[in-house]
């Protein structure tokens, strides 16, 4: 399954990068990103902890459910825009 980049994912990851996003919006995206990733049968290969870390929603990517229950992050993949957490799932998933 694609998942597309928006012009709306482009707009925040732009504000992003100079730390002015707006955090509800983007915590959306990311969420629309993993919801479609699960929707489109991919529910065992990754796993996701969603978290907001000040003023940054943080997507925490993991290959193994037991290390993400834990919440180990030095073996995760952590994405705080939208295209990093699309490419992040394009490598990982299988």
């Amino acid at each position: 399954m694609e998942i597309l980049y928006t012009e709306e994912m482009s707009a925040q990851d732009k504000l992003w990068n100079e730390e002015k996003e707006i955090l509800p919006l983007m915590n959306g995206l990311q969420w629309q990103i993993i919801t479609k990733f699960l929707k489109g049968g991919n529910k065992e290969n990754l796993h996701f902890n969603v978290y907001v870390d000040g003023s940054e929603s943080i997507v925490d990517v993991y290959t193994d459910e037991n290390i993400a229950k834990d919440g180990q992050i030095n073996n995760a993949i952590s994405c705080g825009n939208c295209k990093s957490l699309i490419k992040t799932i394009k490598q990982l998933a299988k």
